[in-house]
């Protein structure tokens, strides 16, 4: 009597360990996936005497265990040849999906994901011997999935079955290997077909672009191979006529490629390949104006300075004085965006024949702003200082009167308003006061100082408060407590994305503002005849309107609309979930008023005039 089959096989070939383990604990206690356990040890035999079982209600041939499918695909991830041709015989379906797992796989699927090429041809040729021959569509099917998983041999094998196959179709099965990074796939259909350039180019930015996952599995991170793979595959497409300056979707590809660090091969295949380092992008930017300041890692919110990226355009031959639509050139934005290291990097761009630092002082975009205006507004210490040291003008204004001392006070995205980062405003204002700045000087709209101080949100009192402190030194040179100005009725911080350029906020100061006063048709975006009270009353500002108030600013100033300072406490959208705020806001104005209002009496008798509190 020949001994019972052995249930300890081996871990069958390309199988992984700890899948081969959960199957030998899997089928024991459910009666429907008999077959399974049979195909899973190998028992040739009971698995001939249980098919004739199948069809009578007692047995499914198709039956899908959850997690690992129907037994043909349990065959199949056992590399079990013969299980495959007796259940094939027996009319199981190999098209057939296992229904609840996902991603959904049939065993077709399952052999082409391994990479068994023997267990595919296995499969096929018993469907093309069967009564249901293969159809057009099937190797439509076939040549699509055999691409889309990078299986080079059997794309071939498939293509060798048949023919006639259409422009879309080959198009398609292009575009499924050039999404997977699948380089030899792509070689293998480039040398067999002609495509037109669009389909080449089209290819070239999906190839440039980061590896898609069109089987729906879990997102697996890319390794230095894929990454390799990916450059191979950009060489290949442009050998094959893509244009390494295309654009896709009015993005031009090196911008793309050059905005995500992940993408760095990429952008060095796309550079060794004849790609333009000063391709403009829709705003006239190109990608050493976006590398100015942080960009995204791995398609998360984190983000940083792509020195690897920069280096490889500036070898390229990458300008750092292009301007973009609003004369803004890539030092601009590393001004504002960057760190010392990757600025002075930057300027390694400049013209050798050329002093540098008369280039770093002449540099201004279409609004006069210069290179000073941005670090300051950047709050970069080091790059201000550095620009100082080169002689650049700390009291130049723009064409609406900014100076880099203004820019440096106003909110911007570089940093939160919140402390401690906020201390980096109070760093640059005194190292401009210290190399000479005017702290009179006021902007066209009519901004001075104390405005942008009020644009902090503040709880704490004047005293240990640097911005209050601050506040009583413009006061004490002269800035008076109530100039009137225009006032934006938005966040300073929101602002333009990068001035035009995508990636980037960088905040409403200088050339900004006047755009963002001009008359909307959607809701008034400003408010004229706004003291720095008002500001300090609609944006938090504690401290500030405490030593505004101490120093004589008017509690009863209207602006345009008829409002006073103590309307805009309860109206500001900025304190709306800032109950304790809005509370200290009103009780200085309350201590504020008595004060006043004793003063008065005391001077000249009953005084009629109140401030309006809610």
């Amino acid at each position: 009597m020949p001994p019972p089959p052995s249930t300890t096989r081996p871990v069958p070939p390309g199988m992984d360990g700890r899948l081969w383990m959960q199957m030998k604990a899997a089928f024991n206690d459910d009666p429907k996936a008999r077959l399974h356990a049979c195909v899973r040890n190998n028992d040739i035999s009971t698995l001939r005497e249980l098919l004739p079982l199948c069809g009578t209600g007692e047995l499914d041939l198709n039956y899908c265990d959850l997690d690992f499918g129907s037994a043909l695909q349990v065959a199949v991830l056992c590399d079990n040849m013969r299980a495959v041709g007796i259940l094939l015989d027996a009319g199981a379906s190999p098209w057939a999906f296992n229904g609840s797992t996902e991603p959904q796989t049939s065993a077709l699927d399952v052999a082409i994901q391994t990479g068994n090429r023997d267990m595919f041809t296995r499969i096929c040729e018993k469907m093309a011997l069967g009564i249901d021959k293969i159809s057009q569509q099937r190797y439509r099917t076939l040549l699509d999935r055999t691409a889309l998983n990078g299986q080079a041999a059997m794309v071939g094998d498939v293509l060798g079955w048949a023919g006639g196959w259409s422009e879309a179709t080959l198009e398609h099965a292009l575009g499924n290997a050039v999404s997977g990074w699948h380089v030899e796939v792509v070689r293998l259909l480039l040398d067999r077909f002609d495509y037109s350039p669009l389909c080449i180019n089209s290819s070239l930015c999906r190839a440039a672009d980061f590896r898609s996952d069109l089987l729906g599995h879990p997102r697996a991170e890319c390794t230095g191979l894929d990454y390799m793979n990916q450059q191979q595959l950009i060489s290949c497409l442009v050998d094959a006529g893509a244009d390494p300056n295309s654009n896709h979707e009015e993005e031009n590809i090196v911008i793309k490629a050059a905005t995500w660090v992940d993408l760095v091969g990429a952008l060095k295949a796309l550079l060794e390949n004849g790609a333009d380092p000063n391709e403009l992008g829709p705003a006239h930017e190109t990608a050493l104006h976006h590398l100015g300041s942080p960009v995204h890692i791995k398609k998360g919110p984190k983000r940083c300075l792509h020195e690897t990226g920069i280096r490889l355009l500036l070898q390229h031959g990458a300008s750092v004085v292009i301007q973009d639509e609003l004369g803004n050139t890539p030092l601009h934005y590393a001004a504002f965006g960057s760190n010392m290291r990757i600025f002075r990097l930057y300027t390694t761009g400049l013209d050798v024949d050329n002093s540098h630092s008369d280039a770093l002082k002449s540099i201004k975009n279409y609004s006069g702003e210069t290179l000073l205006h941005w670090a300051a507004a950047g709050k970069k210490i080091d790059i201000l200082r550095f620009l100082l040291l080169s002689g650049a003008d700390v009291n130049a204004a723009d064409d609406n009167g900014w100076t880099p001392l203004m820019c440096a006070l106003a909110p911007s995205t570089a940093i939160e308003t919140s402390m401690p980062r906020r201390y980096k405003t109070l760093q640059a204002a005194r190292l401009l006061l210290d190399h000479g700045a005017d702290p009179l000087a006021s902007t066209a709209e009519g901004w001075t100082p104390l405005h942008c101080l009020s644009l902090y949100l503040d709880d704490s009192d004047s005293k240990n408060n640097e911005l209050a402190e601050l506040a009583k030194e413009f006061i004490a040179k002269g800035i008076p407590v109530d100039a009137r100005a225009t006032m934006l009725a938005v966040s300073t911080t929101s602002g333009r994305k990068s001035l035009r350029v995508s990636n980037r906020e960088a905040g409403i100061w200088g050339s900004r503002v006047v755009e963002h006063i001009q008359p909307s048709n959607e809701s008034p975006a400003a408010t004229k005849d706004r003291t720095p009270l008002h500001w300090a009353m609609f944006y938090g500002a504690v401290g500030l309107a405490s030593v505004l108030l101490a120093n004589g600013a008017d509690v009863n100033a209207v602006d345009e609309k008829n409002n006073l300072p103590a309307d805009l406490v309860n109206s500001s959208p900025v304190l709306q979930t800032h109950a304790e705020l809005r509370a200290k806001l009103t009780q200085i104005l309350i201590d504020a008023t008595k004060s006043s209002v004793e003063h008065s009496q005391s001077n000249s008798g009953p005084h009629k005039e109140q401030m309006r509190l809610d």
